[in-house]
């Protein structure tokens, strides 16, 4: 019993030392997080989009990418979002703030979130990978 304790104590503290992907549970938990910041693939109304969290100008069209790994007790969140190709520099920033902010309110171990936008042509999102 006690080496039986003592393997699972190394064992967390084995992982914790070293960098590992996040579970698939947690990946999938990371991505209904931006959840709100996507629209829905159909046309949203005019009523509507006042209500959305982010601008019709600075919204994420769909998540390609998104791979978080573990370092100790902290997460670091590497993402790819489509977004319009009309996208202007100043909200890029907002966007980009957004997606942190969400991120790192939701999970505090969240220590370091690095965003890339892939423009597209059309309002089609891409399927999360």
């Amino acid at each position: 019993m006690i080496l039986r304790q003592g393997l699972s104590i190394f064992t967390g503290a084995w992982r914790q030392l070293t960098d590992a992907g996040v579970s698939p549970q947690t990946h999938q938990a990371l991505i209904k997080l931006l959840d709100p910041l996507v629209p829905p693939s159909s046309t949203p109304s005019a009523s509507s989009r006042l209500d959305s969290p982010v601008d019709t100008q600075a919204r994420i069209l769909g998540i390609r990418y998104l791979r978080a790994r573990r370092a100790g007790s902290l997460m670091f969140v590497d993402l790819t979002a489509d977004v319009s190709r009309s996208l202007n520099m100043g909200n890029a920033s907002e966007l980009e703030e957004k997606i942190t902010l969400t991120l790192q309110n939701a999970r505090k171990e969240i220590s370091d979130v690095r965003v890339k936008f892939h423009p597209v042509e059309d309002d089609r999102p891409s399927e999360p990978k």
